[in-house]
């Protein structure tokens, strides 16, 4: 492993493209650009949950 400096929503966008087709459940917050992740997640076949906070007033119910 390097040392270098990678974003934690290109790790996640990375992990969605290996685990490609394998029934996995993704848990994510809000931070995670949602509308480009659960798209990946999405077309990669896989489900996911994302947790939101009262401050995403368009999203909680």
């Amino acid at each position: 492993m390097s040392n270098k400096k990678i974003s934690e929503v290109t790790i996640v966008q990375q992990l969605i493209s290996e685990f490609c087709g394998q029934q996995v459940v993704f848990t994510l917050d809000a931070m995670q650009k949602p509308k480009k992740t659960v798209s990946l997640i999405i077309n990669s076949g896989n489900d996911y949950l994302i947790g939101l906070k009262e401050n995403q007033p368009t999203l909680y119910c």
